[in-house]
């Protein structure tokens, strides 16, 4: 761990962020006295504010090792609903997805540790596949935590771990998703999709933006 200081304070910091410029999602958790990385910070309106401009967009980092993807945004609402939207798996086929890149179809959840879960899916230039796994840890509103192994890469299993954690406005949400040692080369594209997805379940909470409603995107060509 290495000590940087924003604003006159000292705060430790994992090695690989090196500054107060490196992204929000990789910020440790601080109180809501506590502005991130800011001079001035007089009210709760002011505070409020910094989170946004801080991670209104989704952010994601792969840690040096290639093994763990981090991922953050922040959601204008309580943990109890964000919750409910990365749960609910009725609620989840209508917001994870966007034409032109991939749309979820259907999701199946046995909600308690060990259950099974599985995502159908469709992509705009892989076809059919589906991702799955167990659920390792669920307490809600607060973590949720997942095996998860795509149908396009196989075992080994990797662990999605959510944090949702309440501050001034409405909640920050974390993503850990560890275990690409062995699947290094996929790592970049997962971290890139965990940022489409963290934007798109924000845009669901906060202002019912759906997968059927959002502007599609023009396919790629891979």
């Amino acid at each position: 761990m290495s000590t940087s200081t924003c604003s006159g304070r000292s705060r430790s910091r994992p090695q690989f962020e090196p500054s107060c410029a490196w992204p929000w999602a990789f910020i440790p958790a601080i109180s809501p006295n506590e502005a991130p990385c800011s001079s001035t910070v007089g009210t709760s309106a002011n505070l409020t504010e910094t989170y946004r401009e801080r991670s209104i967009m989704a952010t994601s980092v792969i840690s040096p090792d290639k093994d763990v993807i981090f991922a953050e945004i922040f959601v204008a609402a309580p943990q109890e609903r964000v919750f409910e939207a990365i749960s609910d798996p009725q609620q989840l086929p209508k917001w994870w997805g966007q034409d032109g890149i991939y749309r979820s179809t259907k999701w199946e959840a046995d909600m308690k540790p060990g259950g099974k879960w599985r995502c159908e899916c469709q992509s705009a230039n892989r076809g059919e596949y589906h991702v799955g796994g167990e659920f390792l840890e669920i307490d809600p509103p607060r973590a949720l935590v997942y095996t998860w192994i795509a149908s396009w890469s196989g075992p080994p299993a990797t662990t999605v771990r959510w944090e949702l954690k309440s501050v001034v406005g409405g909640t920050q949400v974390s993503i850990r998703h560890s275990g690409f040692q062995a699947l290094a080369e996929a790592a970049p594209d997962h971290a890139q999709g965990w940022s489409r997805v963290l934007a798109w379940m924000q845009a669901y909470v906060e202002k019912g933006e759906t997968a059927a409603t959002r502007k599609a995107l023009a396919p790629s060509i891979t």
